[in-house]
Protein backbone atom coordinates (compact mmCIF):
# COMPACT_ATOMS: atom_id res chain seq x y z
CA UNK A 1 0.00 0.00 0.00
CA UNK A 2 1.24 3.25 -1.00
CA UNK A 3 -0.14 4.86 2.46
CA UNK A 4 -3.30 4.25 4.14
CA UNK A 5 -5.52 6.52 1.92
CA UNK A 6 -5.04 4.22 -1.06
CA UNK A 7 -6.21 0.60 -1.62
CA UNK A 8 -3.91 -0.70 -4.89
CA UNK A 9 -3.13 -4.60 -5.95
CA UNK A 10 -1.80 -6.96 -2.99
CA UNK A 11 -4.06 -4.89 -0.36
CA UNK A 12 -6.46 -7.66 1.28
CA UNK A 13 -8.88 -7.01 4.16
CA UNK A 14 -12.46 -5.56 4.64
CA UNK A 15 -11.51 -1.90 2.96
CA UNK A 16 -10.39 -4.21 -0.22
CA UNK A 17 -14.22 -6.30 0.41
CA UNK A 18 -16.17 -2.80 0.52
CA UNK A 19 -14.52 -1.72 -2.82
CA UNK A 20 -15.40 -4.96 -4.66
CA UNK A 21 -18.38 -4.84 -3.31
CA UNK A 22 -19.69 -1.23 -4.56
CA UNK A 23 -17.72 -1.92 -7.64
CA UNK A 24 -20.04 -5.10 -8.26
CA UNK A 25 -23.06 -3.11 -7.34
CA UNK A 26 -22.03 -0.53 -10.42
CA UNK A 27 -21.69 -3.28 -12.70
CA UNK A 28 -18.35 -4.16 -12.49
CA UNK A 29 -18.36 -7.73 -11.60
CA UNK A 30 -15.00 -9.40 -10.15
CA UNK A 31 -13.79 -12.65 -10.06
CA UNK A 32 -15.39 -14.69 -6.94
CA UNK A 33 -12.17 -15.87 -5.91
CA UNK A 34 -10.72 -12.67 -5.31
CA UNK A 35 -13.95 -11.06 -3.25
CA UNK A 36 -13.91 -14.30 -1.36
CA UNK A 37 -10.17 -13.47 -0.37
CA UNK A 38 -11.02 -10.13 0.03
CA UNK A 39 -7.70 -9.42 -2.13
CA UNK A 40 -7.00 -6.43 -4.37
CA UNK A 41 -5.79 -8.64 -6.94
CA UNK A 42 -5.73 -8.66 -11.11
CA UNK A 43 -9.50 -8.32 -12.23
CA UNK A 44 -10.06 -5.76 -9.01
CA UNK A 45 -7.26 -3.58 -10.18
CA UNK A 46 -8.97 -3.99 -14.05
CA UNK A 47 -12.35 -3.41 -12.84
CA UNK A 48 -11.67 -0.43 -10.77
CA UNK A 49 -9.29 0.57 -14.27
CA UNK A 50 -12.30 0.37 -16.08
CA UNK A 51 -14.67 2.60 -13.57
CA UNK A 52 -11.75 5.49 -13.44
CA UNK A 53 -11.71 5.40 -17.32
CA UNK A 54 -15.75 5.77 -17.06
CA UNK A 55 -15.61 8.15 -15.14
CA UNK A 56 -13.00 10.27 -16.64
CA UNK A 57 -10.29 9.80 -13.75
CA UNK A 58 -6.78 9.07 -13.65
CA UNK A 59 -6.71 5.62 -15.08
CA UNK A 60 -4.12 3.76 -12.43
CA UNK A 61 -6.07 1.07 -10.89
CA UNK A 62 -5.20 2.62 -7.73
CA UNK A 63 -8.02 3.56 -5.22
CA UNK A 64 -6.60 7.17 -4.00
CA UNK A 65 -8.74 9.55 -2.53
CA UNK A 66 -10.22 11.20 -5.82
CA UNK A 67 -11.73 7.99 -6.87
CA UNK A 68 -13.24 6.91 -3.49
CA UNK A 69 -14.89 10.08 -3.38
CA UNK A 70 -16.28 10.16 -7.05
CA UNK A 71 -16.84 5.71 -6.32
CA UNK A 72 -19.32 6.59 -3.29
CA UNK A 73 -21.17 9.11 -5.04
CA UNK A 74 -21.65 7.28 -7.90
CA UNK A 75 -23.09 3.77 -5.97
CA UNK A 76 -25.39 6.64 -4.03
CA UNK A 77 -29.18 6.16 -3.76
CA UNK A 78 -31.79 7.31 -0.90
CA UNK A 79 -32.04 5.52 1.36
CA UNK A 80 -28.65 3.31 0.46
CA UNK A 81 -27.35 1.78 3.65
CA UNK A 82 -24.68 0.01 2.13
CA UNK A 83 -22.30 3.08 1.94
CA UNK A 84 -20.98 3.29 5.39
CA UNK A 85 -22.01 0.66 7.76
CA UNK A 86 -21.61 1.18 11.68
CA UNK A 87 -22.95 -0.76 14.46
CA UNK A 88 -26.65 -0.59 15.56
CA UNK A 89 -26.36 1.39 19.13
CA UNK A 90 -27.58 -0.58 22.30
CA UNK A 91 -31.27 1.54 22.04
CA UNK A 92 -31.45 0.69 18.46
CA UNK A 93 -31.24 -3.55 19.38
CA UNK A 94 -34.71 -4.02 20.90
Amino acid sequence: MQNENTLEIGDTGKDVFYLQIRLSNLGFSIEKIEITKKEFGPDTQEKLKEFQKLRGLKINGVLDETTLAVLLEAAFKLGNSCLLYTSPSPRDRG
